[in-house]
C-alpha cells in the first residue's frame, strides 16, 4: 500500500467519514453492528494498567520476602542461643562424669558410704543414739545437686 500514498489518504478519509456517519461508532469490515471504540480500553492504558498490577505484585512479593527473611533470622538466634545453653549443659555433665569416674570421688564415697579405710588407717565408727528423721521433701539427683542446678 506504500506504493499508493492516494489509497492511504483515501482509507483515512473514508474512516473520518463512517466515523461521522455512525456517531462515533466504528463499522465493522464486513458490516453489521457499529463496534465501540472506548478511549478507556486502549492498548496504551492496558499495558499501564498491567505493568501497575505487577509493580505492586513484586511490592508486595518482596515485603513478604523481607518479613520472612526477619522471622527466619529470629528464629536462627533462638536457636543459636538454645544450642549454646545446651552445649554448656553438656560440659557440665562431662566434667561430672569424668569427676565420678576419678579415682578421687570413688575414694570419697568409699570412705562415706562403705566405711572403707586404706590399709594402715584406723576406722571408726560412731553409733548414734538419735535416729535421724528422713527429709520432707525427695533428694535431688545427685548430678543436679553437683552441678548447682
Amino acid at each position: 500500500m506504500t506504493h499508493y500514498p492516494f489509497f492511504a489518504r483515501y482509507c483515512e478519509i473514508r474512516e473520518v467519514v463512517l466515523i461521522l456517519e455512525t456517531n462515533g461508532k466504528v463499522l465493522p469490515l464486513r458490516g453489521g453492528t457499529p463496534l465501540n471504540r472506548n478511549p478507556w480500553l486502549s492498548p496504551r492504558r492496558w499495558v499501564v494498567l498491567v505493568t501497575a498490577v505487577v509493580v505492586v505484585y513484586f511490592i508486595f512479593t518482596a515485603a513478604s520476602n523481607t518479613l520472612q527473611a526477619i522471622q527466619v533470622g529470629q528464629e536462627e538466634e533462638s536457636l543459636r542461643q538454645e544450642v549454646d545453653g545446651l552445649a554448656e549443659w553438656h560440659t557440665r555433665l562431662t566434667a561430672l562424669r569424668d569427676y565420678w569416674k576419678s579415682d578421687e570421688y570413688i575414694e570419697s564415697v568409699a570412705r562415706r558410704e562403705l566405711g572403707l579405710v586404706r590399709p594402715g588407717e584406723l576406722g571408726i565408727v560412731v553409733i548414734s543414739a538419735v535416729t535421724p528423721t528422713p527429709p520432707l521433701e525427695p533428694p535431688k539427683p545427685v548430678w543436679e545437686a553437683l552441678s548447682g542446678e
